[in-house]
C-alpha cells in the first residue's frame, strides 16, 4: 500500500505544515538507522553502538547506549568473527546493556532498542 500525500498548500500554520510533511516522509519509508555510529542522523528509537573488544569469552561486557530507558531488544549489525552474542547476567539499566560472547575479543556493532 502506498501512502497518499495530503495536500499541504492550504495549511497556513507553518508548524502544522512541517508536521504533515514529516509524517509523510516517515511513512514513505524514510526511517533510517543512520549512516554510522553516533552520526546523529538516526530517526528511529534506538542507538547504534560499536564495541571494539568484547573481552574474554562468556564474561559480561557493557554496551553503553544512554537511551534513558531500559532497552527491550538488540540487533547484531556486524561482527568480525564467528561467535554467538547473548544477553549477559548483569541487569540492564537506562544507560547500559550487558552481553556475553562465546568467542573472546570480538569487534561487534549493535543496534540497541
Amino acid at each position: 500500500m502506498r501512502l497518499q500525500r495530503n495536500k499541504t498548500y492550504d495549511i497556513t500554520d507553518p508548524a502544522q505544515k512541517t508536521f504533515a510533511d514529516r509524517i509523510y516522509q516517515l511513512f514513505s519509508r524514510n526511517i533510517s538507522f543512520g549512516h554510522g555510529i553516533d552520526t546523529g542522523d538516526q530517526n528511529i528509537d534506538g542507538k547504534m553502538v560499536n564495541v571494539p573488544n568484547t573481552g574474554p569469552a562468556t564474561t559480561d561486557f557493557p554496551v553503553v547506549h544512554n537511551l534513558g530507558r531500559v532497552p527491550l531488544f538488540y540487533d547484531i549489525k556486524s561482527k568480525n568473527a564467528a561467535g554467538d552474542i547473548y544477553k549477559g547476567t548483569t541487569p540492564w539499566t537506562t544507560t547500559t546493556a550487558y552481553f556475553q560472547s562465546t568467542v573472546a575479543n570480538l569487534n561487534v556493532t549493535f543496534f540497541i532498542h
